[in-house]
């Protein structure tokens, strides 16, 4: 009977041993789990860094190699504007010049025009005309008289 008290407390003894046993891996894993936690964490702030420092370089070549396009962009705007504007003032010019030169050439017609129908030639030199005696007379005196037509 001894024997079986030796072999039931040898048991119990181990069975402490294997309970402590386990309660250390228990606490070694935690331990583990929290270094591997803590190490995840530094490694990926690290990456988060260095993703940073090479996203803030990558935008500052970007920059650096667009900025002569965006200058070159907006030169040629205000190139353009500049031109557009000088166009612009030079077609307005233009425009009122010719209006006024076409009044110039209407009233030389509508001038011409009244000369072919009235029947007047030169005498001497002078202009003649053969003026209706009978109709309407015009300027302050009365000394403007229209001419026969032809």
């Amino acid at each position: 009977m001894n024997d079986v008290r030796n072999a039931s407390e040898h048991l119990l003894m181990l069975t402490a041993q294997v309970e402590d046993l386990l309660v250390d891996i228990r606490k070694e894993t935690k331990e583990s789990e929290r270094i591997l936690r803590a190490t995840r964490e530094r490694e990926v702030a690290t990456f988060r860094e260095q993703m940073a420092s090479i996203l803030e370089h990558h935008d500052t070549r970007i920059d650096d190699a667009l900025r002569p396009r965006v200058v070159r962009a907006w030169q040629f705007v205000m190139i353009v504007s500049v031109l557009g504007i000088v166009l612009l003032g030079a077609a307005v010019w233009l425009s009122a010049h010719y209006m006024r030169v076409i009044e110039q050439n209407q009233l030389s017609a509508d001038l011409l025009k009244a000369y072919n129908r009235a029947d007047v030639t030169l005498c001497d030199g002078r202009l003649c005309a053969r003026v209706d005696t009978k109709g309407k007379r015009w300027g302050e005196k009365g000394e403007y008289m229209p001419v026969q037509p032809r």
